[in-house]
């Protein structure tokens, strides 16, 4: 039951980290593709203005992308919110993890004492006592 239970805690952290990789991968698309769109706005300025408007069109850019722009505020509390979650899993999964390894060292610790005091039990001195 304890392996199972490891088992589905390690195939929901995988989903988890499959999650960030997304959301990670997303953000970046978001900030390459504003880069981009910035260093060609600013090719094509002539003055200050201009590029002064491509700055601030990249950083609305950003903010939107990035679910910082003014109406995102749903979509932002409920990724952060994941994430935290995700990273509270991970900490349990792992002292999760650690205890089962330190429960099955002390299994095996006492399975080999078992073992001695057989072996040592069935000795003939051992019986004479």
């Amino acid at each position: 039951e304890v392996k199972q239970t490891l088992h589905r805690c390690t195939c929901l952290r995988n989903e988890m980290h499959h999650f960030v990789q997304n959301v990670q991968a997303y953000v970046l698309e978001v900030l390459d593709t504003s880069w981009a769109k910035l260093q060609s706005g600013w090719q094509k300025s002539t003055d200050l203005d201009q590029v002064i408007s491509q700055h601030d069109r990249y950083l609305a850019c950003v903010e939107e992308g990035a679910f910082l722009a003014r109406g995102s505020e749903a979509i932002l509390s409920g990724v952060t919110t994941l994430l935290g979650l995700a990273l509270e899993f991970c900490s349990l999964q792992e002292q999760a993890c650690a205890s089962s390894f330190e429960a099955a060292e002390a299994m095996q610790e006492a399975e080999d004492v078992a073992s001695v005091f057989q072996a040592v039990r069935s000795r003939p001195f051992a019986r004479s006592l």
